[in-house]
């Protein structure tokens, strides 16, 4: 082989080198950019779980709450109902004057 068929193939592997760098750099950028994508929406993803799961500690905690309320509720009702029992059939046994009657 002569030189000069050397210098005919140093430009051709020269712009397949150049070719193979550019789709190098392609690659990489597209994957750095892929990559920044599936992070920041995996953060997104781990901040919405973050709030969900506080969302669901405070529905819990107006659960219980709403449960307490209830049950305090019911006890009022209850001694409310029996003061209304006392006072209509006159068995008011907290008051002096019923205590008197009782006796």
């Amino acid at each position: 082989m002569s030189n000069d068929g050397w210098k005919e193939w140093v430009p051709v592997a020269g712009v397949s080198f150049g070719a193979v760098a550019a789709a190098a750099a392609l690659v990489l950028a597209t994957t750095t950019i892929t990559n920044s994508i599936v992070s920041g929406i995996r953060d997104d993803v781990w901040e919405n779980s973050l709030q969900i799961e506080a969302m669901d500690l405070r529905i819990q905690q107006m659960q219980s709450d709403l449960a307490d309320f209830r049950l305090e509720t019911a006890l009022s009702l209850q001694r409310i109902e029996l003061q209304l029992q006392q006072v209509i059939h006159g068995d008011d046994l907290e008051s002096p004057e019923g205590v008197a009657q009782s006796n």
